[in-house]
C-alpha cells in the first residue's frame, strides 16, 4: 500500500471525471528527474551509470550530473493497469522503474524491468508543492536518495516515507526545460467540497458533547495500542496517549475535492465509512488505503473550532445514541443540528482546537460588544465577564506553556524506559553472541581474529551489563512510576487547558446573549444574574492560585528537563552500539555460513563429502584431511577476517542518567500531585459553563 499523498479529482454534476495528482502528469512527455537537493544546480539526475548502451534487464537507477541527454536520462509516465497507480519507463523504450524483488525492505534499490503487472512497478505521485514531488511505491516507501546525498553514482532506494528534499524529486519537462508546477491547477481544486484544512497536521477529535467539559468522546481504537485494518471506531475518554488516538487530515488519493484521516503513524491506514451506498447507522472503521469513496470525507466549520465531518454520499460522522461515553460506536448518521455530530480537530501538541487559516488570529475583543441594556444588574454581570475573560487568557497561556513542558519532560521519561528496555534486549544479545563466537577462537586462521572480538566484547558486555543493572534497578520502581505520573498529569492539564478555551467561547457568548445581540432567545432575570456573578467571582477569586500551581508544575517540568542531556547521550551511545553489534552479529552469520559448506573432495582415493563445521570441531575425518579443510576454510574467510576488526564503543552517562532519573521521581509526584488540585479549578470553569438561565427557551 502506499502512503498518504496529495491528490486531486474534478467532479463535475453531470459527468464524474476523477482526477488524482497521477492524472495531471501529461502521459508520454520525456522528464528528467531531479534531486529537490539540486533544484537550479547540477546533479541528481536519474540515469544509468554508463549510457544508453547499459539499458537492460536488472540496470540500476542512479544519479548523476546531467552531462549528455541520453535515453537513460530520459523517462516517461504511463498509466498502470491497477488503478490509483501509474508506471515510470525510459522514453521510448520498455524498461519500466521497479522495486528489486518486489522487496519492500528499506534500502531495496530501484532497477530496470521488461514491463509487467507486478505492484514493483506501481507507483504514485504525491505534490508537495513548488513543483516537488515525492514518488512512493504501492508498497508504500518511496524512492529517496541514500545517506541523504545526490553524489554521482548513488543508487536510489526506497524507504519509509519521512519528510526532506533528500526525498523530493522534480519533473523537468525535457523539450522546454521547465518542472512540471501544479500549484495554481491545485488550488482551484483542492479541498472544494468544503473548507481547506491542509494544514490541519496531527490530532486528536473529539465530540463537541465532550470538549471543554470533560476528557470523553476522543476517536479511538478501543482495546489495542497498534491500530489495524478493520478495527472499530470507538468514542472513549482520553486514558492515554498511543498512536490510535492519532490521526492525520491528508488530501484524498482518489479525489482531490475531499480529504482523508488516516492513523498519524500510518498513512496507509484510512477511516473508513463504506461505500456510497451506506446508510445512518453505518459503523465507521479503519481500513488499508483503497481509493474508494468511503475513504474521502469533507469539513465543514461551524466556528470556534467546531467541524461537521461529511462522507462523501452527505452523511455525517455521528456518536450512536447522541452519547460521547465509552465504547460508543463512531458511525454514520442525517445531516442534523446537534453537537453530537460536531467535533474539534485539537492539536496533539498544543491542544489548540484547528481553525482555517483564513479563521485563525487574536481571540475576538469581548470589549467591542456593547451591552445595550439599561438594567444594572445586566451590566454589572458585563463587567464581571469583560474581566474574568481578560484574567483566563493570561491563565490560558500559562496553561499551554505547562502543556508544552509536560510534553517536553514526559517524552524524556519515556526515553528513558525505551532506553532501559533497548539496554536489558541488546545485554542478553550480547551474551549470546559471544557465547556463540568463543568457539570460533578454536578454528585455525581465524581463532585469532575471533578471540580479539570475543575478548572485546566481554568487555563491552561487563560494561553494558553494568549499565542494564543500574537501570534494571529503578525501571519498575522509578522509571515506570515516574512516566505514569507524567501521564495523569498530562491528561489533568489538558482538561483544564481546554475548559479554559472553552470557557472564552462560553464567556462572549454570555455577553452577546445580556446585550441583545445574540440570535439565541435566551433571557436571564434578576436570580439568574446573581447566581452566574456568584459563579464567576468564586472562579475569579481562584484564578491566583491556580496561576500558582501551574508555575510550580512548569518549575518542576524544567527540572525533569535536565535529563535531556545525558539521556541524549545514552541514546546515542546505545545507538552506536546496537548498530555494532548488528555488524558482530552479522559476520557470525557470514563465518557460520563457510562452516556450513560441504567440503567434496577426493583426498587419498576416499571421496570427502561432509561440511566443514565436522570437520573441523569433530574430525570425523582422517586427520589427514585437516590441512585440506585448514586450506579451504582460509581461502573462504579471508574476505571475513578484515570485517572481525570492528570497535564496539562504550554506553556513557548511565550513572548520571540514573541519578537524574531518581531525583525526577520525586518531582514526578509533586507534578501529579499539583495537577490532582487542577480538579477544583475544573469544578468552577464546569460550574459557569454548565449555568444556564431558568428561562432560556429555543
Amino acid at each position: 500500500m502506499l502512503l498518504r499523498l496529495c491528490t486531486i479529482i474534478l467532479i463535475f454534476f453531470s459527468v464524474v471525471l476523477p482526477q488524482s495528482i497521477n492524472d495531471l502528469i501529461p502521459k508520454g512527455v520525456p522528464y528528467f528527474i531531479q534531486s529537490a537537493l539540486n533544484e537550479g544546480r547540477p546533479g541528481g539526475y536519474w540515469d544509468i551509470s554508463g549510457g544508453e548502451d547499459k539499458i537492460k534487464e536488472g540496470a540500476l537507477i542512479q544519479v548523476y550530473t546531467l552531462d549528455k541527454n541520453e535515453k537513460d536520462r530520459r523517462y516517461t509516465v504511463q498509466n498502470s493497469e491497477t488503478q490509483g497507480y501509474i508506471k515510470i519507463n525510459i522514453h521510448n523504450v520498455a524498461g519500466y522503474i521497479s522495486v528489486k524483488n518486489n522487496s519492500s525492505k528499506n534500502g531495496t534499490k530501484i532497477e530496470l524491468e521488461q514491463p509487467k503487472n507486478s505492484p514493483s512497478q506501481n507507483f504514485t505521485f504525491r505534490y508537495m508543492g513548488g513543483g516537488r514531488f515525492k514518488i512512493l511505491n504501492q508498497n508504500g516507501k518511496l524512492i529517496t536518495l541514500p545517506d541523504r546525498k545526490s553524489d554521482n553514482g548513488n543508487d536510489i532506494l526506497i524507504w519509509d516515507d519521512h519528510e526532506g528534499t533528500f526525498t523530493e524529486w522534480i519533473l523537468i519537462n525535457v523539450q522546454t526545460g521547465k518542472p512540471l508546477n501544479l500549484d495554481a491547477e491545485l488550488n482551484k481544486l483542492a479541498g472544494s467540497t468544503g473548507d481547506k484544512i491542509e494544514d490541519a497536521g496531527s490530532v486528536y477529535i473529539q465530540s463537541a458533547l465532550s470538549f471543554g467539559k470533560d476528557l470523553k468522546g476522543y476517536f479511538d481504537v478501543p482495546g489495542v495500542a497498534e491500530a489495524v485494518s478493520g478495527n472499530n471506531l470507538q468514542a472513549y475518554q482520553l486514558s492515554d496517549f498511543l498512536d490510535d488516538r492519532k490521526f492525520q487530515i491528508i488530501p484524498s488519493n482518489s479525489n482531490i475535492q475531499y480529504y482523508s484521516i488516516s492513523i498519524a503513524d500510518n498513512n496507509t491506514l484510512l477511516v473508513d465509512a463504506g461505500s456510497l451506498n451506506s446508510g445512518a447507522g453505518t459503523n465507521v472503521g479503519l481500513r488499508e488505503l483503497n481509493n474508494s469513496e468511503g475513504q474521502n470525507f469533507s469539513f465543514k466549520h461551524l466556528g470556534k473550532g467546531r467541524f461537521k465531518i461529511y462522507a462523501q454520499n452527505g452523511k455525517v460522522i455521528t456518536l450512536a445514541n447522541r452519547s460521547a461515553e465509552n465504547h460508543t460506536n463512531i458511525q454514520l448518521g442525517d445531516d442534523e443540528n446537534g453537537l453530537w455530530n460536531e467535533w474539534y480537530l485539537i492539536d496533539i501538541n498544543t491542544n489548540k482546537p484547528y481553525l482555517p487559516k483564513q479563521q485563525k488570529g487574536s481571540d475576538p475583543d469581548i470589549s467591542s460588544v456593547p451591552v445595550s441594556s439599561s438594567d444594572p444588574d445586566a451590566i454589572l454581570l458585563a463587567g464581571d465577564i469583560d474581566n474574568l475573560y481578560k484574567e483566563i487568557a493570561g491563565v490560558e497561556n500559562k496553561s499551554t506553556s505547562v502543556l508544552n513542558n509536560l510534553l517536553k519532560s514526559g517524552n524524556a521519561l519515556s526515553d528513558a524506559r525505551s532506553v532501559s528496555l533497548k539496554v536489558n534486549s541488546l545485554n542478553s544479545k550480547v551474551t549470546d553472541i559471544n557465547d556463540a563466537i568463543i568457539v570460533f577462537e578454536r578454528l585455525p586462521y581465524i581463532g585469532a581474529a575471533v578471540k580479539v572480538m570475543s575478548s572485546s566484547l566481554a568487555t563491552s558486555g561487563k560494561q553494558l551489563g553494568r549499565v542494564d543493572a543500574s537501570l534494571g534497578a529503578i525501571k519498575d520502581k522509578i522509571i515506570e512510576p515516574s512516566v505514569t505520573d507524567m501521564q495523569t498529569a498530562m491528561k489533568q492539564n489538558i482538561l483544564l487547558n481546554s475548559q479554559l478555551r472553552f470557557l472564552k467561547q462560553h464567556l462572549f457568548s454570555v455577553k452577546q446573549q445580556i446585550s441583545g445581540s445574540s440570535k439565541e432567545n435566551v433571557t436571564y432575570t434578576k436570580n439568574d444574574i446573581t447566581s452566574l456573578r456568584s459563579k464567576i467571582s468564586d472562579l475569579n477569586l481562584s484564578l491566583g492560585s491556580l496561576q500558582q500551581t501551574l508555575s510550580e508544575t512548569e518549575k518542576n517540568c524544567k527540572l525533569i528537563s535536565k535529563i535531556d542531556a545525558p539521556a541524549e547521550k545514552i541514546v546515542k551511545g546505545v545507538k552506536g552500539f546496537d548498530k555494532s553489534i548488528k555488524q558482530v552479529d552479522k559476520v557470525a552469520d557470514e563465518i557460520n555460513k563457510v562452516l556450513d559448506k560441504r567440503f567434496k573432495k577426493e583426498i587419498a582415493k576416499v571421496k570427502i563429502n561432509i561440511s566443514v563445521r565436522d570437520v573441523l570441531e569433530g574430525g570425523k575425518v582422517n586427520k589427514l584431511f585437516d590441512k585440506y579443510v585448514g586450506d579451504f576454510v582460509e581461502d573462504a574467510l579471508k574476505p571475513v577476517l578484515k570485517k572481525l576488526k570492528i570497535k564496539l564503543p562504550e554506553v556513557p552517562g548511565a550513572d548520571q542518567f540514573k541519578d537524574l532519573l531518581t531525583e525526577s521521581a520525586e518531582l514526578t509526584k509533586k507534578i501529579k500531585g499539583g495537577s490532582a488540585s487542577l480538579d477544583e479549578f475544573s469544578s468552577k470553569i464546569a460550574a459557569v459553563v454548565n449555568f444556564a438561565p431558568v428561562s432560556m427557551s429555543n
